[in-house]
Parts: structure tokens; C-alpha cells; sequence
């Protein structure tokens, strides 16, 4: 008699990612009025490479199935608050790779 994993309920989802993305999602709006603990980056708007940081920030959160929690400006700065960690050194090979190939 071989033993089988209990099959969790998805939803109306395919993937274990999709449901647990979803669910992240709900998370999200169930708690928004908070300030979430999360992972922040942050890009001064002064930079003229802004959109550049922006667009690999996206990229590598994509990459890593991040959750876009927040956004919100401070000290000049529009900070970016993820539900997992993203990481730099992908974030700058990123942007480097853009700025080369414009």
C-alpha cells in the first residue's frame, strides 16, 4: 500500500504557485491599511536612470514570483514593498544590462 500526499484544494487555479500567488494577493487587500512588513526597495526620483531601476526592480521580481505589496513616497523616494526578497545583485545586472544595450 503506497501512501499518496492529501491533494489540497486550489480553487478554481491549476498550480499550487497560482493559489499560493492569489492568496498573497488577498493578503494584500485584507490588510492594506497597515504599512506591511515586507522587503523595500527604494529609487529616488531625482536619478535620471529611474525608469531603468524601476523596470529591472519589476524584472526581478517577476523572476522570483515576488508580490508587489506597497508602494509609497518617503523622503523624497518612492519605495517599493515586496512580500519576499528580491535580490540586488540581480536587480543591478539588470539595470547594467539595459543601460549597455539601451
Amino acid at each position: 500500500m503506497s501512501k499518496k500526499k492529501p491533494r489540497r484544494n486550489l480553487g478554481c487555479y491549476r498550480t499550487r504557485a497560482g493559489a499560493e500567488k492569489r492568496e498573497r494577493q488577498v493578503q494584500y487587500f485584507k490588510h492594506r491599511g497597515r504599512r506591511p512588513e515586507g522587503y523595500k526597495f527604494d529609487i529616488a526620483q531625482a536619478d535620471p536612470n529611474a525608469h531603468l531601476w524601476y523596470d529591472a526592480l519589476m524584472q526581478a521580481a517577476n523572476e522570483n514570483g515576488a508580490v508587489l505589496l506597497d508602494v509609497y513616497e518617503q523622503d523624497g523616494k518612492t519605495v517599493y514593498v515586496f512580500d519576499r526578497d528580491i535580490s540586488q545583485d540581480r536587480i543591478i545586472a539588470i539595470a547594467e544590462e539595459r543601460m549597455v544595450h539601451g
